[in-house]
């Protein structure tokens, strides 16, 4: 089918704009992308943020064909107020939350939410309000993809290439149903179709393939059984007709006259460029002792294990090969310098044993433990032999009120076992005092979110940290680095 002239000029016009969209959505998060490619390389779970925009424009295209034509109505000054609000929306997470999220920074990827802002703001400009709403499906599924969730969503699902794979074959399958379906039955329809043959093609390779490769997992089935699927059911909707896309025609953008709008998402994409994003780095952690297999680490000299905890949820964030593992150890004899009442002193010797090293740069320490109402001071470096350097830093918890002093390194053992081993004292030396459970908490994570949303970062900040323990942290700490079989 021939178009006519207008039509023509239309896509030209329609083409036009999507172009300046990503142009200056690649201009503006042109650091997103650089510290996304990053992370990938680095083996963590974040490829599946390119498929992100491919599966949004699926849907896209499906409820643009089947858009019902709207009454003639456009407000300019609403499309105005509205982008340039959401456009703001976007430079505050980026100059505002951004900083005061630095150290989830790569859990949560807010940026990612800053983004979609910008695209939403831009299209508001560019096609009008009603015309954006109107797709508010895409919205909500790159809402849904946002890190934050997906890492719940994966972990849920038993992590690893398998609940990774899971969580973007119901992305794919929630894109073809929102963009494709004809009817609510037929989206339920579309949905379980799709689910289904991205899990067709993800089972066989997460079996044949040990360790499958997280961006494998995470993009082949999803876009495979999305661009399988769509296909057929383009097909299907077109049987006995011409193959023609958007038979129904093109219908022109209801806004005109959209240069100046033009320069002010382009200066909206310029702030946002320059916008200063924590530094992201997955330096190579120095060589540990020789892996035999064995997760728990040899107790050093003068000190004595009296108990072992294995803990298994690690599998559901870093994998099938992830584990944890807490050593529970006391002085032999009690010393003055570390207690005036000859109480002997307790630590615990936490390690998690991870298959990708970049994973530990991902999920900070402090997601490690669930910490109610703490707050936690900047970490001092300390060399500890062997090449190895270690951070130490406290966490005051005004809940419990008690200090732990957390001293941790990373270290490779051989290429699929990485380590971050974390040594945890308390200033209450009475036996059975509590020391902070190793369980990651998305409740403490949102808890602290809200905190620092609200009341900034001094609420989970220590400015003024007292290293009570900080010569037995560092005395034991080299005692147990010198103990491993080197």
């Amino acid at each position: 089918m021939l178009r006519t002239q207008p039509e023509k000029t239309t896509v030209r016009e329609l083409a036009l704009r999507w172009a300046i969209i990503v142009a200056l959505g690649l201009v503006a998060f042109w650091q997103t992308d650089v510290n996304i490619w990053q992370s990938m390389l680095a083996g963590t779970g974040v490829a599946y943020l390119f498929a992100v925009p491919l599966l949004c424009a699926v849907a896209a295209i499906g409820v643009a064909a089947r858009r019902p034509p709207g009454l003639p109505i456009h407000d300019r000054q609403t499309d105005i107020i509205v982008g340039i609000l959401v456009l703001l929306l976007s430079l505050g997470v980026q100059y505002l939350l951004i900083p005061r999220f630095r150290y989830y920074y790569l859990l949560l990827h807010l940026d990612h939410i800053a983004l979609w802002l910008f695209v939403g703001g831009a299209c508001i400009l560019l096609f009008g309000l009603r015309a954006t709403t109107s797709f508010w499906r895409v919205g909500l599924l790159a809402l849904l993809l946002t890190p934050s969730l997906y890492v719940v969503a994966a972990a849920l699902l038993g992590g690893g290439a398998l609940g990774n794979g899971l969580v973007m074959a119901l992305a794919a399958a929630f894109a073809l149903a929102a963009g494709a379906a004809r009817g609510w039955r037929e989206g339920v329809a579309v949905f379980l179709v799709t689910f289904a043959a991205a899990c067709a093609i993800l089972v066989p390779l997460v079996i044949a393939f040990q360790p499958l490769a997280l961006p494998i997992a995470q993009l082949v089935p999803s876009l495979t059984a999305a661009i399988a699927v769509g296909v057929f059911l383009f097909l299907w909707h077109r049987r006995g007709d011409i193959k023609v896309p958007l038979r129904r025609g093109i219908r022109p953008p209801s806004t005109s006259g959209v240069r100046r709008r033009v320069v002010v998402v382009a200066v909206a994409a310029v702030a946002l460029a320059v916008a200063p994003l924590p530094t992201v780095s997955f330096p190579e952690p120095p060589p540990g002792p020789v892996w035999a297999g064995a997760t728990t680490l040899a107790v050093p000299d003068g000190w004595t294990q009296q108990s072992i905890t294995d803990y298994d949820w690690p599998r559901r964030y870093f994998g099938p090969g992830a584990s944890f593992t807490r050593q529970g150890i006391v002085a032999n004899e009690p010393s003055p310098a570390w207690d005036d009442q000859g109480r002997r002193r307790e630590i615990k010797v936490d390690v998690l044993t991870v298959p990708v090293a970049g994973s530990l740069v991902v999920e900070p320490i402090q997601f490690t433990y669930d910490l109610q109402r703490a707050r936690r001071s900047d970490a001092l470096e300390v060399d500890i032999g062997h090449g190895i350097t270690a951070r130490m830093f406290t966490v005051v918890d005004d809940k419990l009120l008690l200090t732990w002093t957390t001293m941790y390194f990373t270290w490779i053992r051989d290429d699929r076992h990485a380590q971050r081993v974390s040594l945890v004292s308390v200033d209450n030396h009475d036996p059975g005092s509590p020391f902070p459970e190793p369980r990651p908490s998305q409740a403490s994570l949102l808890r602290d979110s809200l905190s620092v949303l609200f009341r900034g970062t001094a609420s989970i900040e220590n400015e003024t940290p007292v290293f009570k323990d900080g010569g037995m942290m560092q005395s034991v700490a080299r005692s147990l680095v010198q103990e491993q079989p080197w």
